[in-house]
């Protein structure tokens, strides 16, 4: 799937009843609009996620509707200045000096 279609279907989402679907760990990282799986992760590992092993799958899924829940925390959250989530970052730094 590429990112047009995963943020669109972020954007526009389906009916209630078919929410729940597994989604890998990268793409949950795009629609969360985060640069790296590395922080999906770590809000896996700090229990913001819950990570899923599907059967004959080595890496972990994320349920659609948990990042719905969770863009919707981060919303709340934005009014407010205090967040436990981690930061967004703009990606790799740039090297000084060249």
């Amino acid at each position: 799937m590429d990112d047009v279609n995963i943020i669109t279907e972020f954007l526009n989402p389906p009916p209630i009843d078919n929410l729940d679907k597994f989604v890998k760990i990268t793409d949950a990282a795009r629609i969360l609009g985060y640069s790296s799986f590395i922080s999906v992760n770590k809000m896996i590992k700090d229990g913001h996620l819950t990570g899923y092993q599907l059967p004959n799958h080595k890496r972990k899924r994320v349920l659609m509707s948990d990042l719905n829940a969770l863009s919707e925390k981060e919303k709340d959250q934005s009014k407010n200045t205090t967040s436990t989530l981690p930061k967004k970052s703009s990606g790799r730094p740039r090297r000084f000096g060249t």
